[in-house]
């Protein structure tokens, strides 16, 4: 779970279009819970309320977050999908990101691509939590099964 209260450090808002589910794009510093203990990660947040955040390591350089938000806006402001690597929460096209691309362009539905960055929001019980995976748990491509 991404822990953004009573420790938050930074957040940079952005004000959106002012749509019913806008509040503009959002990048708070919270803390994702690793096992037997937390690290500090940032969270791309926006421009829908509806969408899941886009979590990022604390020690992500600030122009890997600057490009991360720049791409999410423009794939917003040009109604087009967001572009590699950052599609895939990754800061640089390596071999992970070329193998979700191949399968997206073949039809299959990737969920996740997780290489670099190790930090990613995923589906909870009660919404969105932050999980944190690992390099034991390797580099890895993540496919929605037929009939999952």
């Amino acid at each position: 779970m991404l822990d953004t209260a009573p420790r938050m450090f930074a957040m940079l808002q952005v004000c959106g279009n002012g749509g019913e589910d806008s509040d503009g794009w959002v990048v708070a510093w919270g803390f994702v819970d690793k096992p037997y203990h937390r690290t500090p990660a940032w969270a791309v947040v926006g421009p829908k309320r509806s969408e899941r955040p886009r979590i990022w390591r604390g020690v992500t350089p600030p122009d890997v977050l600057v490009d991360a938000l720049h791409a999410r806006a423009v794939a917003e402001l040009e109604r087009a999908d967001e572009q590699t690597p950052w599609r895939w929460d990754e800061p640089a096209a390596g071999e992970i990101v070329v193998l979700a691309d191949e399968l997206v362009a073949r039809g299959a539905d990737v969920l996740m691509a997780v290489a670099q960055n190790r930090c990613r929001a995923v589906q909870a019980e009660r919404g969105t939590k932050a999980e944190y995976f690992g390099r034991d748990q390797g580099d890895f491509v993540l496919v929605q099964g037929v009939g999952c």
